[in-house]
């Protein structure tokens, strides 16, 4: 299809004149340069099977410069006449400069399975087929694909699918009918050995590469996603552990600082206490604007003072106050009752305000020791939580652990199982093969 569809292009370049107008290589570089891949396409298709030297080698040259600029585009193109079942002497020529090229800049063909089967095709055919040349290009590719040893394992099944049994058979069949062991082998029955030994060597090494059995493959499958099953449960749980220990966390921090507030609280509701006192008004000892000060009797051994603010009293008499003893004060008493030294008790009115302000601290401290009790009862069904989750995660680990060794346990019988049949299909492929050997 390609050949035609060049060859008419072939043609119609020629009668419009575009070929031999002088194209140098200077003009390709100018294409190159400024990424014009349809003036290089046209050029190319409009010269791939000319004869003339010139021609020749500015293809070539086109083709050199389009890989190594690594012109984006061109690929399909170059894979098109790489790929074609042309077999026009010079079209090879241009295929093996394209090889050449993509090897030596370190490209790649996009179409890497069709790579694959030129390369088989050159193994198996060897100088019959028109890729045999190509072989050690193809092979300085393999690298920019991925790992050697993985581009053999996908090269060698290809082989194994394109060699039937007849093929083994025939060989073997005119082997011994030589009847010696040392004759001298033609061409293709060397190339049949040759390849013969390779499947064997790869059945061998395939042993132990197990990544090519489904099976094997299914199971290590299993266990990376029990691995990341489990991983995921454990990583909740733990999220769950580490949430709950913050809980705990954070209602202890709650607590000390309700416990320092009420401390505060009732050092300052102590400061501002009070009682009633009640008594006699004896005398009054002092008036003053800042308060008055009187002689009352309380019951006690010795009379005391008392100062109100709020509070005035205008007579002797009985009275009733809130008030908070502040202190003892010396007091000598008159020479007509004995002239003694005695030591009085000290009180003061405790006004209004600061009533309110005691309450509103007994109000408080009663709240938040309410919020005290609430945060305590927080903290045992949080630990019981984290001891729940706790345990759950030991489950896990523990069933992680049984359901990851039974899967080790039977990956290893696949691997066993592998092992054997490859060992028993190298037995019979050397039974098949057994002049080789």
């Amino acid at each position: 299809m390609l050949n035609r569809y060049i060859q008419t292009l072939f043609i119609f370049f020629i009668t419009t004149g575009l070929i031999g107008c002088g194209i140098s290589e200077q003009e390709v570089d100018e294409w190159v340069i400024d990424g014009n891949i349809k003036k290089i396409e046209e050029y190319l298709k409009a010269n791939l099977y000319s004869s003339k030297p010139k021609d020749i080698k500015l293809v070539d040259y086109t083709i050199t410069k389009s890989v190594s600029s690594n012109l984006e585009g061109m690929s399909n193109f170059l894979d098109s006449i790489y790929f074609s079942k042309e077999i026009d002497p010079i079209v090879l020529q241009h295929k093996k400069v394209i090889i050449i090229s993509i090897a030596n800049q370190k490209r790649k063909f996009l179409k890497f399975d069709k790579l694959l089967d030129l390369y088989v095709e050159g193994i198996i055919l060897g100088k019959k087929s028109i890729y045999s040349p190509h072989k050690g290009y193809i092979e300085q590719l393999f690298p920019t694909y991925g790992n050697p040893i993985l581009i053999r394992e996908r090269i060698f099944p290809i082989i194994i699918s394109k060699l039937t049994t007849n093929q083994f058979v025939e060989a073997n069949n005119i082997l011994n009918s030589l009847q010696k062991i040392d004759v001298e082998l033609t061409p293709e029955q060397d190339q049949i050995r040759k390849i013969a030994d390779q499947i064997v060597i790869y059945f061998q090494e395939e042993k132990n590469s197990y990544r090519n059995y489904e099976t094997v493959k299914k199971i290590d499958y299993e266990i990376d996603n029990l691995d990341k099953s489990y991983d995921n449960k454990l990583s909740i749980l733990e999220s769950k552990i580490n949430d709950a220990q913050l809980t705990i966390s954070n209602t202890f921090s709650k607590i000390s600082e309700l416990e320092n507030s009420i401390s505060r609280l009732e050092e300052e509701k102590d400061e501002l206490d009070y009682f009633w006192l009640s008594g006699y008004i004896v005398a009054i000892v002092s008036e003053r604007v800042s308060g008055n000060t009187y002689e009352i009797a309380t019951g006690s051994r010795y009379r005391s003072l008392l100062t109100t603010f709020e509070t005035s009293y205008n007579t002797k008499g009985y009275f009733s106050i809130r008030a908070r003893k502040t202190g003892v004060k010396k007091v000598r008493v008159k020479e007509e009752f004995g002239g003694f030294e005695q030591e009085w008790n000290v009180y003061e009115e405790v006004i209004e305000h600061e009533v309110a302000m005691y309450n509103e601290r007994v109000s408080s401290i009663r709240q938040k020791k309410k919020e005290l009790s609430s945060l305590n009862r927080e903290i045992a069904p949080t630990t019981k939580k984290i001891k729940v989750f706790n345990n759950e995660k030991e489950i896990l680990i523990l069933k992680k652990d049984r359901a990851l060794d039974a899967l080790i346990n039977e990956r290893e019988r696949a691997i066993r199982d592998i092992t054997q049949e490859r060992d028993r299909q190298i037995f019979e492929l050397k039974k098949l093969l057994v002049i080789f050997y």
